[in-house]
This record gives structure tokens, C-alpha cells and sequence, in this order.
């Protein structure tokens, strides 16, 4: 869990049942990488992490749990997605670190998790219930909020004067 969600951080808002903040959190993070890495893998693009499983000289399974064990500690020293806890109630935020926004809106990952629960009939995390797309923070004042929504007018309304 971080403290305050920095200025400019895309992420998530999700709202869960009261108390199951951390887990629909975790969920959320699980099933946002996943559709992150299926994203990836389905445009032919890479990551910058490797993989654990491709220790080509793994001698024995003792040689391939270390290796396996050594990707997961790289992959929580700088993870896809990251818990800020709001300190609301039935309430969190999820930020979406650089190397998924510098690839994917946090959006089209959202709308690809949701499409996914409604194709399939059941949803893939127990506590949540709503998960809403964030394209920026920033501080709750008037010039601020002005500043931060002049760019993203621009990108959905364009220049369109009438």
C-alpha cells in the first residue's frame, strides 16, 4: 500500500464491499497485469522484464525454483501496479506504473477486464464492484483541475468551435 497518490498518476478507483479494500486491490492488480501481458502479447510487444522461465542452463529443478523465485522478486521491486490506499471506506486506488501507461491507456486495460467478466458470466475478483478509469491526479483546486483537463478536452473534444 503507498501513502498519496502523486500528481499526473493514472490508475484506477475502485470501489468494493466495506473492509475488502487490500483484497479487491490485489485482484484488481492480478487481473489488470493480466490483461496488460495479453495486450503486449497479442500487439507482438515487449516488456522490459524477462522472464524466469527462460534459464536455458537450469541443470535441475533446484536451479529452476531459484531462477523462478529470483523474477518474482525483481517483478515486486517494481511492480505493474500499485496499491494507494484513500482512506475511504469500501474505496482504493490502483496506480499504473509508466511502463503500462507508456504502452496502454488505463481504460482500454479496464474495458478489456470488464468485457471479460461479461463474456465469460462470472467476474474475476470476489470484493469489487466498480472499477473506474483515472487519466490523471492532481490537487482539488480550481486552477489545478483546469490545468490538469485542458490536455485531456484536447484529446476527446478536440478543437471543434462552434
Amino acid at each position: 500500500m503507498g501513502g498519496t497518490i502523486p500528481y499526473g498518476t493514472q490508475g484506477v478507483i475502485i470501489t468494493c464491499d466495506g473492509g475488502k479494500e487490500r483484497g479487491s486491490a490485489r485482484d484488481a492488480t492480478r487481473n489488470l497485469t493480466e490483461r496488460f501481458e495479453v495486450f503486449l502479447e497479442r500487439d507482438g510487444k515487449s516488456t522490459k522484464k524477462s522472464s524466469a522461465g527462460d534459464d536455458k542452463g537450469a541443470a535441475d529443478a533446484g536451479d529452476a525454483l531459484r531462477a523462478e523465485l529470483e523474477g518474482l522478486r525483481e517483478d515486486n521491486k517494481d511492480p505493474l501496479f500499485k496499491e494507494h490506499s484513500v482512506d475511504l471506506r469500501a474505496c482504493t486506488f490502483v496506480a499504473a506504473s509508466k511502463e503500462v501507461t507508456s504502452h496502454y491507456t488505463v481504460a482500454e486495460l479496464v474495458k478489456a477486464e470488464l468485457e471479460r467478466a461479461k463474456e465469460s458470466g462470472k467476474t474475476f475478483a470476489r470484493h469489487t464492484l466498480r472499477m473506474i478509469p483515472v487519466e490523471t491526479t492532481c490537487y482539488a483546486g480550481v486552477d489545478e483541475i483546469a490545468e490538469a483537463a485542458a490536455p485531456l478536452i484536447e484529446k476527446y473534444f478536440g478543437d471543434e468551435k462552434e
